[in-house]
């Protein structure tokens, strides 16, 4: 019998339960099966719990604060992970919805931690006690901090992340079902290799540990040895560093079997021609990294002495303007980075044409890097020339034009502007003197660009792109660039047949823009004036109009299924043939509003105002109209069939020709019996507000109902 040797203590190996061998391990596997589902039943309840709470609340209260910023946070990482667009995330929420929010996220902190807490210290977590289970090392130890957390990952993070990977690699991108469907395939191969491996997973085996009963387990200073293994006791043989060993003695206790294994053989030692090869490879590095430093200091010094050069020359007073034309177009093209700036600068003092269209030539040809300094130029002419109190002489008009014509012309040539500030810069139209000047950029892909508070009067626009993907190359993710345009004046602007889709354009001027055929789907207009606008056949599905003013604009068959028009201003505007369908026009204001065959299906229109609205024809099936006012409308040929009426104000609404007269010479019109009709079958008038005989006698021929019309069929 091998002894151990005094620098190597001798080692002991656990084995499975003897009794495992004798029942098998089905009962095992289903009480570890039990012990999963209660865990992921825990995790999945102390956040779903919680988020669930959180939206009954955020919705039921009015008060709004901001999103805490560890939720918010938190809500970014998920929707960059998972790739959710921006417009379902929270910017603010009710004071409980962030006080249930923060604990979905502290509980499952708190959970996760216990559990691996318990597993470390004593193999026994509290999902694995409750059912009779423990972890253990092979040597029979507890598992300790940095087994449970390999364990774990090999658990979870494993099959998660080959899941996630897999919905990269075989283009299912992002669609979410298909991840789930994935998450629960790699979760179910990741169980059949506890059950495939005789009990141990791979992420038993990658961490070296083996669950067992806790009733038949102990620890090795729990245990009495014996001196000679039980009859059950498989061989074991161990291997280590590619030599076997014979373990020296055998034990059994507790239904367990152990082996105590001798010292094990060194491993091997890095040899010397190792470490001479590295030491050779880490020389040959550091002469080439100094080669490389002294070609690019060498490099730097020859541009430097370039850049002086065309700096003195343009700086000197008696150098030729064609020499200074020159220098400018050399210092354009160097590529030197400080040649933008003093270019501008040079912009910035020029006060004759010719300078102004040599410095406007040399800005464009460095391209996109000359955006930023050239925005702050524009911001600054504008400024000074709307502060003065006297009109602006021609030079100021000239160079603050040559400005503008130098963004417009560099944004048209650039593919792709994301990212690029221009926010508060002036480019409006000037339509008169020698300063004219109209941005033009149609057909352009603006997607990205920061447009806040930027004066766009009179743009050129039309189907321009303001949205569109991002690094992932798929529409409607995290990532999309979306240009801001909230504040812009766009009064005039020509947008038609323009890709708005999900910019944002709060409190945007919209007055008179074209806005025709206009893709604005998830757009948010809150605040924004759009009176006058014209929004023919425009898509506005979903899109946010809160508080919007479009008094006098033209909807006609407009597309605005399922958008928010709460407190809208819709007065007087031409929208027959418009989708209103599950809009949420709550309190919104529509006197005089032409919606003459507008589909207005499952709209909820409380306390809306419509009066002397034209209605004719218009659907209005299982609407919400309960405290509107439709004082004088036209209601003929309107459908009602589920809507909800309690509280409507009808004085004065027209339901049909209720008259008629029957002699064509006389001025005096004689009431004729109404045909009866099933128009207004089951509908309940009984609540409906203001109602005259006329209109009740109308209503009861057509079949509604209402305490007033006789239950005589004559």
């Amino acid at each position: 019998m091998a002894h151990p040797s005094p620098h190597h203590p001798p080692r002991l190996l656990a084995l499975r339960p003897a009794s495992a061998q004798k029942v098998g391990l089905h009962p095992l596997l289903w009480r570890r099966l039990l012990a999963w589902g209660i865990e992921v039943a825990l995790l999945v309840g102390s956040i779903g719990v919680p988020v669930q709470l959180g939206l009954w609340a955020n919705n039921t209260e009015a008060q709004k604060v901001a999103l805490a910023p560890p939720l918010r946070w938190t809500q970014t990482a998920i929707a960059r992970t998972l790739a959710l667009p921006k417009r379902h995330l929270y910017s603010e929420v009710s004071p409980l919805t962030n006080g249930l929010w923060s604990m979905a996220v502290g509980l499952p902190l708190v959970f996760i931690g216990s559990q691996l807490y318990s597993s470390a210290q004593t193999g026994r977590p509290l999902t694995k006690r409750w059912v009779g289970l423990q972890v253990m090392v092979l040597t029979g130890n507890r598992p300790g901090s940095w087994r449970i957390l390999l364990r774990s990952a090999g658990r979870w993070v494993g099959p998660l992340g080959l899941a996630y990977g897999g919905w990269y690699a075989i283009g299912a991108f992002p669609q979410l079902g298909i991840l789930g469907g994935l998450t629960l395939l790699a979760l179910t191969g990741q169980g059949l290799t506890v059950v495939m491996g005789k009990g141990r997973g791979w992420h038993d085996r990658l961490a070296g540990t083996v669950v067992t009963g806790s009733e038949a387990a102990q620890f090795p200073d729990q245990l009495p040895m014996a001196s000679s293994p039980g009859e059950d006791s498989p061989e074991v043989t161990a291997i280590s560093g590619g030599k076997v060993s014979q373990p020296d003695s055998v034990a059994t206790a507790s239904g367990l079997t152990y082996r105590v294994l001798g010292p094990q053989a060194s491993g091997l030692t890095m040899g010397r021609h190792w470490r001479l090869g590295i030491g050779a490879c880490l020389l040959l590095a550091t002469i080439a990294l100094g080669g490389l430093w002294l070609r690019t200091r060498e490099q730097a010094r020859q541009t430097d002495y370039v850049f002086l050069s065309l700096v003195d020359t343009l700086s000197q007073p008696g150098t030729p303007p064609a020499e200074q034309q020159a220098a400018v177009l050399a210092l354009a093209n160097s590529g030197d980075p400080r040649a933008v700036a003093l270019l501008v600068d040079w912009l910035a003092q020029a006060d004759t044409p010719a300078d102004w269209q040599i410095l406007h030539q040399a800005l464009v040809s460095i391209g996109v890097e000359a955006l930023p300094p050239l925005h702050r130029l524009n911001q600054t002419l504008g400024a000074e020339i709307g502060a003065s109190s006297s009109p602006p002489d021609a030079t100021e008009r000239g160079r603050q034009q040559v400005v503008k014509q130098t963004l417009a012309e560099l944004l048209a040539l650039a593919d792709g502007v994301a990212g690029v500030d221009l926010s508060q810069a002036y480019l409006g139209q000037v339509s008169q003197g020698a300063d004219t000047f109209s941005l033009v950029l149609e057909q352009q892909n603006l997607a990205g660009l920061h447009w806040r508070g930027t004066v766009l009067t009179g743009a050129r626009l039309s189907q321009s792109r303001f949205s569109g993907p991002g690094p992932d190359g798929h529409l409607d993710t995290y990532d999309d660039w979306v240009a801001d345009l909230r504040g812009a004046d766009l009064t005039e602007a020509d947008l038609s047949r323009a890709d708005l889709a999900q910019v944002p354009l709060s409190g945007a001027s919209l007055l008179r823009a074209n806005l025709n055929g206009v893709q604005a789907t998830y757009a948010d207009f809150s605040g924004a004036n759009l009176g006058g606008a014209e929004l023919v056949a425009a898509q506005l599905e979903q899109a946010i109009l809160l508080g919007a003013r479009m008094t006098g604009a033209d909807l006609t068959n407009a597309n605005l299924a399922g958008a928010e028009l709460e407190r809208a201003r819709l007065n007087q505007v031409a929208a027959s043939g418009v989708n209103l369908s599950r809009v949420n026009a709550t309190r919104a204001e529509m006197q005089e509003a032409d919606l003459t065959g507008a589909d207005l299906t499952r709209a909820v229109l409380i306390a809306a105002d419509l009066t002397r609205a034209q209605l004719r024809g218009a659907d209005l099936r299982n609407a919400d109209l309960r405290q509107a006012n439709l004082r004088g409308a036209d209601l003929r040929q309107v459908l009602l069939p589920g809507a909800k009426l309690a509280g409507v104000d009808m004085a004065g609404a027209r339901f049909g020709d209720e008259t008629r007269r029957t002699d064509p010479e006389s001025f005096i019109a004689k009431d004729t019996q109404v045909a009866k009709t099933d128009r207004f079958q089951g509908i309940d008038f009984s609540q409906v507000r203001n109602l005259d005989a006329q209109q009740l006698r109308f209503i009861c021929a057509q079949g509604g109902q209402h305490p007033a019309c006789s239950r005589d069929p004559s």
